[in-house]
């Protein structure tokens, strides 16, 4: 591990690694997505007086502003984070996170409440500590190897019912009268709980597994025989160390990190992760401010902006159905059709807005959770299988980065609309909004026509979503985006499979089972233990798994190795 850490610590008493996970917990559950419950706080800010001294549309305009920086840090902030992580450690990282939280909370208790630039810095303090204080907590896991994608899950659902914190604040606000100093000020306490029991527990070199733990991970390296092999293959053979060629030219996932940049398939992720962490932004942001345009009745309006903030933090319960189901490992299994899914997803949601019937936003609401679980597991899968994991973190964070940036335009978006000088209404933003999306589908829509006029002879099969074009095959059209499949391994195994960790194909998974679908990311960047990210998760990955080795044949690494150093 780079820095000036040494070894993984060693590992603890039982007890104590049940008292540190159930701090890890804590930390996520009270302190890592409090920045998405907008909607439930700015009820809270506005009888607070929250500048006040302007008129509605400057007001407004304000408050939308401390909102985007809030929500787009929790994206601006992965690339810095995942550096931090890797060099200084869980300790430094979760400390930062404790630190960005109390002057956070502390701004937005006692500054000036009419100045946009302290409170919309208090707010992108709080959106920027929520990852800092989540990915730290992960390395805890590997501390029960048997029991890894069980508290992985537990800790998706603490992150999910983290959004709620400011409803919270709501309910104490018009129940017991308390104002948001006094909120921001007892919410404070969490930093100082997070600060001393890092500064206690966190070590400064992550976890590893015991080394006399059963490996509920291990996976015999796949045997492929002849009839498995793509008909490529004959001409994949690794020579000297050379990257391998598939089909005239390098595999993606084989290529340096600036032609990853710079190549088709990571502009279009990056502009699909980009549109929709936008528009979900969008919905954050302004779901209070449109029920009210939308249902003129005050008390309506106000019972729909509180069913949105309680059927947010609810998104863990889609999102564990379609998991148990096998849904989300069905369509994660196959990128065009998780393209094409999550993007109709989409408009439809941004087209539900302009269908002021309860009935018509409750949908709007229990499906805006899972479109968003989609967007961040299809851009975790789709990186993963792509690019592989050499330089994930880095790809990741940059993309990341890209679309926190995006993300600070809907600022400009809400302003236009509340602006008396520009002709914007809520409508034609939220047909806006449902039609940007659909620029999304036209590539994966190509691949799938092309697909099914042009199946490739060799392939076994049905579904030419699932098969679309895959840059290692030298069928591949060049139309759309695709993942790369494991050079040497039959189609079924491709990495795909394993990093949605489903169960599709021949190959079989530990019993154990790796979660592919919600909302954290256990991604590591440039170093093994370095965590980028907050959506998807996946279990039990390291610095080899999944990466191509010297010999050019990922197959023959997948094994179990959980490690924390270099």
């Amino acid at each position: 591990m780079a820095g000036c850490r040494s070894g993984p610590p060693p590992t603890p008493s039982r007890p104590m690694r049940v008292f540190m996970m159930t701090l890890a917990l804590l930390h996520i559950l009270l302190s890592s997505g409090e920045a998405y419950g907008w909607t439930a706080l700015r009820p809270v800010l506005i009888r607070s007086g929250f500048f006040g001294a302007f008129n509605e549309a400057a007001r407004t305009r304000k408050l939308n502003l401390v909102s985007t920086l809030g929500i787009s840090a929790n994206a601006m902030c992965k690339l810095p984070l995942g550096f931090i992580l890797d060099r200084a450690g869980p300790r430094v990282t979760a400390l930062l996170g404790s630190v960005f939280f109390i002057v956070g909370t502390l701004m937005m208790a006692w500054g000036d409440k009419q100045s946009v630039a302290q409170m919309a810095f208090a707010y992108f303090l709080l959106g920027t500590s929520g990852p800092f204080l989540q990915m730290p907590a992960f390395q805890f896991t590997n501390l029960f190897p048997s029991m890894k994608a069980t508290l992985i899950s537990l800790m998706i659902t603490a992150f999910e019912l983290s959004t709620g914190v400011f409803y919270l604040f709501n309910v104490a606000n018009v129940k017991l009268a308390l104002d948001h100093t006094q909120l921001f000020s007892i919410y404070a306490a969490v930093g100082v709980f997070t600060f001393f029991t890092s500064l206690f527990f966190w070590p400064d070199s992550p976890h590893v597994e015991p080394s006399n733990a059963p490996s509920p991970g291990d996976v015999e390296p796949a045997r492929v025989n002849d009839h498995d092999k793509p008909a490529t293959e004959t001409e994949a053979e690794e020579e000297g160390g050379r990257p391998v060629v598939v089909g005239g030219r390098v595999p993606l996932i084989e290529q340096t990190f600036w032609r990853q940049v710079f190549s088709w398939e990571f502009a279009y992720v990056t502009f699909f992760f980009a549109v929709h962490n936008f528009t979900q932004g969008v919905v954050l942001t302004t779901t209070g401010m449109q029920v009210s345009h939308y249902f003129p009745d005050e008390r309506t309006a106000e019972m729909m902006a509180d069913l949105f903030s309680i059927i947010l933090p609810m998104g863990f319960l889609p999102v564990l159905f379609c998991t148990l189901t096998g849904i989300s490992g069905f369509i994660l299994n196959r990128p065009q059709l998780a393209f094409l899914v999550v993007s109709l997803m989409s408009c439809t949601y941004g087209a539900m807005f302009l269908f002021p019937y309860i009935p018509c936003y409750l949908f709007l609401f229990a499906i805006f959770p899972v479109a968003r679980q989609f967007v961040f597991s299809t851009f975790i899968s789709y990186s993963a299988t792509t690019f592989g994991y050499k330089s994930f973190g880095v790809l990741n964070g940059l993309a990341s980065t890209i679309a926190g940036l995006v993300q600070l335009l809907q600022n400009v978006l809400v302003a236009m609309v509340v602006s008396d000088s520009v002709p914007f209404t809520w409508e034609e933003m939220d047909v806006l909004m449902s039609l940007v999306p659909t620029v999304l589908l036209i590539p994966p829509s190509i691949q799938l026509l092309r697909s099914l006029c042009c199946k490739p002879a060799h392939s076994n099969l049905s579904d030419p979503l699932l098969q679309g074009g895959d840059p290692n095959d030298p069928d591949y059209t060049g139309v759309g985006p695709a993942p790369v499949a494991i050079p040497g391994m039959p189609r079924s195994h491709s990495v795909a499979s394993m990093a949605a960790g489903s169960y599709y194909g021949s190959l079989t998974m530990p019993a154990a089972g790796i979660p592919n679908f919600g909302s954290l990311s256990l991604s590591y960047g440039p170093k093994p233990f370095m965590l980028v990210g907050s959506f998807t998760s996946t279990a039990d990955q390291d610095e080899h798994l999944l990466r191509s080795p010297p010999n050019g044949h990922p197959a023959a690494m997948i094994h179990h190795r959980t490690g924390g150093n270099s």
